[in-house]
């Protein structure tokens, strides 16, 4: 039987845990990467990557269901904008992420078998954000090139993966977000 529980909000990132995991995200394996100080793109996203499928075999639907279960639907999307417009562009990710996440769920659990439906769970929050202030000293220590918008890096994904578009290891403690189930 499935018990929905939805995704429980994220604390704030605090600035010293900002900054630790600022280092982390700066070899080139990230989802974005840095050339002479500078960031190679202005905008990323948005971007989505499925981890930790489980199928869920159990006798309420049979032994031939290859359908019910969970995925975490990871998805990120960042800009380097103006500083007054990271709060609206942080909201504008987050609806579009949200959106597409939908979808991406959807598309998950369909491709499992016949009948199969995805339902996302959200806590309707980005799982790690930047706000006004650390978006700008994201944007100087990432180096948003002069040729974007600005120099903030508003930034917002589904999982707090660390600024990082996959962490295995972080993603691994933190709930499924996507479930699947037969259509009755």
């Amino acid at each position: 039987m499935f018990r929905e529980t939805p995704m429980k909000p994220r604390k704030k990132t605090s600035l010293k845990h900002f900054f630790t995991l600022l280092i982390l995200c700066l070899s080139p394996a990230h989802a974005w990467s840095v050339e002479d100080g500078e960031m190679t793109f202005c905008k990323f996203g948005p971007k989505f990557k499925m981890f930790e499928p489980v199928v869920t075999k159990g006798n309420t639907w049979g032994s031939n269901d290859s359908c019910s279960g969970t995925v975490k639907v990871q998805g990120v999307y960042w800009e380097c904008t103006n500083p007054s417009l990271v709060t609206p562009k942080v909201t504008e990710f987050k609806d579009k992420l949200r959106k597409q996440a939908i979808e991406e769920c959807q598309k998950h659990c369909s491709r499992r078998g016949r009948s199969c439906m995805g339902r996302l769970i959200t806590s309707g929050r980005c799982g790690l954000q930047t706000d006004r202030d650390d978006a700008a000293i994201m944007g100087k220590r990432m180096g948003c090139r002069s040729d974007c918008s600005g120099q903030a890096f508003a930034y917002c994904s589904l999982y707090d993966a660390a600024f990082q578009s996959e962490d295995s290891s972080r993603i691994a403690k933190q709930a499924p977000n996507c479930q699947c189930k037969l259509e009755k």
